[in-house]
């Protein structure tokens, strides 16, 4: 049994068409079991990484875990933290994001990382969707799929460690003003669905004192920040990776003179 520091989820997914080009965001979380709310900063409890083998299938998903987080007096159940949390906070609040209905989410995948920033044990836990794929809800034209809008995250901590961000999937052109920029009923929207996204994606506590709270860590991964607000701006920006996936058509023409 290995320790790790913190788990870190990748939500990923595809299009409805057949872009050739795979989006994801990911967000760190720290495990814990308190007794007490946790501090909103500090230092990384570390956590062993236990080997299991769990298959489970669900009406809209299969599940997928190899470990658990020892947290000392009790663990984190891995698949049941996809399925109750994660897996759910996606299904219920994915379309709040005010993404085009052409972006879909496929998979959530959960990793323990340790403290050099690797995979502890090469260990995984996936939830794949079988049917009912959560989608965009705007019918307007897809935006470029490198446009994406960025929700920044907030924490107590100062400077660059604690900040983060997330790049979301394309929006869609019924969400631009006549400027290029974000309407600001988007804006409201965006920071209204990813706060539910985001609130309903952690473990709080309860009888069994475990807890999995969003946070902002960085090398060495050995502290961290809560996650305890976020911001979302009014201009687009782009993930150039996004934009190297595609494959370009062009047209040519020949000059005279």
């Amino acid at each position: 049994m290995a320790d790790a520091t913190h788990a870190y989820v990748v939500f990923r997914g595809a299009y409805t068409d057949s872009t050739p080009e795979e989006w994801q965001f990911g967000i760190r979380y720290m495990l814990i079991n308190s007794a007490g709310t946790p501090a909103t900063e500090g230092d990384l409890p570390p956590f062993g990484v236990t080997h299991v083998d769990v298959v489970r299938s669900e009406t809209d998903w299969d599940i997928h875990s190899s470990w658990n987080a020892d947290l000392g007096a009790t663990s984190l159940t891995v698949d049941d933290w996809l399925n109750d949390q994660l897996g759910a906070t996606a299904r219920d609040h994915f379309a709040e994001l005010e993404l085009s209905n052409h972006v879909k989410l496929n998979s959530v995948k959960v990793s323990p990382i340790n403290a050099a920033g690797h995979v502890v044990d090469e260990r995984t836990s996936t939830l794949t969707w079988t049917s009912s794929n959560p989608v965009g809800s705007s019918g307007t034209n897809q935006l470029p799929t490198e446009v994406s809008v960025v929700c920044s995250w907030k924490t107590p901590r100062i400077g660059r460690k604690g900040r983060g961000r997330v790049y979301l999937p394309p929006a869609a052109a019924g969400s631009l003003t006549s400027l290029g920029r974000l309407t600001s009923a988007s804006q409201d929207a965006i920071l209204a669905g990813m706060t539910n996204f985001i609130q309903d994606s952690a473990i709080g506590g309860g009888a069994d004192h475990v807890w999995a709270l969003p946070i902002v860590t960085g090398k060495p991964y050995s502290s961290y920040g809560q996650i305890t607000g976020m911001s979302v701006g009014d201009i687009y920006d782009a993930q150039r990776r996004r934009r190297r996936q595609l494959v370009e058509t062009r047209v040519t023409g020949a000059l005279s003179y």
